[in-house]
C-alpha cells in the first residue's frame, strides 16, 4: 500500500515548480502533520506560486502547524517571517498570543500588520494594551488592522479606547472611534 502523503512530501523537492506546487496543494488537502516542516521549508522556494501553495496548505493544516510556525518566526529571511506571521494570523490559535505581542513593535510593518490581524481573529484580551500604540502607526494597513482587532475584542478594549479618544494625535482618536463603532457599546455614545 502506498503512502500518498510521503510521496507528496518527496515531490516538494522536485525540480519542476508545477510539481512542487501541486504537491503542496495536495498536502493541504490531506492535512497531515507530517507535512508541516517540509511545507515550512517550502516557504523559501524561489517560485511564488509554490510559496503561495505552501502557505495555503499550512493554513489548511491549521492548529497542527502552530508550534512549528511559531519557531519559524525566527527565520533569517524576512519573507519567511512574513509568510509565517500571515499563516498564524489566519489560523488564529491562542498559542500565538505572546509571539504576536513581540511582533507588535517589530520594525517590519508587515509583521506588525499580521500580528494585529491575528489578534483580531484570536480575540485575546492580552492584545489590548499593546495594540493601542499601533493606532498611530506610520503604516495605514497596520493602523486599520489594530483598530479592527480592538473592535473585535469588544468591551475588553473599551477603557483603553475611551482613553485614546483624548489622545493628542488625531489618527489615534480616529481609529479609536472606528474601533468603538465596531464594539457598538452603549457606553460609547456619550463620549463620542
Amino acid at each position: 500500500m502506498s503512502d500518498t502523503v510521503a510521496e507528496q512530501i518527496a515531490a516538494l523537492r522536485d525540480e519542476d515548480w508545477g510539481v512542487r506546487e501541486d504537491a503542496a496543494t495536495a498536502l493541504g488537502v490531506a492535512q497531515d502533520s507530517r507535512a508541516v516542516l517540509p511545507l515550512i521549508r517550502l516557504l523559501r522556494d524561489t517560485d511564488r506560486a509554490v510559496r503561495e501553495a505552501a502557505t495555503g496548505a499550512l493554513v489548511k493544516i491549521g492548529t497542527q502547524s502552530v508550534a512549528e510556525l511559531i519557531l519559524a518566526l525566527n527565520d533569517s529571511q524576512a519573507t519567511v517571517q512574513e509568510c509565517v506571521a500571515g499563516i498564524l494570523a489566519q489560523v488564529g490559535d491562542e498559542r500565538a498570543v505572546e509571539p504576536f505581542v513581540a511582533l507588535l513593535d517589530h520594525k517590519n510593518w508587515i509583521l506588525r500588520m499580521h500580528a494585529s490581524c491575528g489578534f483580531g481573529r484570536i480575540g485575546h484580551p492580552r492584545a489590548v494594551e499593546p495594540l493601542i500604540p499601533l493606532l498611530q502607526d506610520t503604516v495605514k494597513a497596520v493602523r486599520n488592522e489594530a483598530a479592527q482587532a480592538l473592535g473585535t475584542l469588544g468591551k475588553t478594549a473599551f477603557p483603553q479606547l475611551l482613553e485614546a479618544l483624548s489622545h493628542r494625535e488625531w489618527l489615534v482618536r480616529l481609529h479609536a472611534v472606528e474601533a468603538m463603532g465596531k464594539i457598538r457599546a452603549r457606553e460609547a455614545v456619550a463620549p463620542l
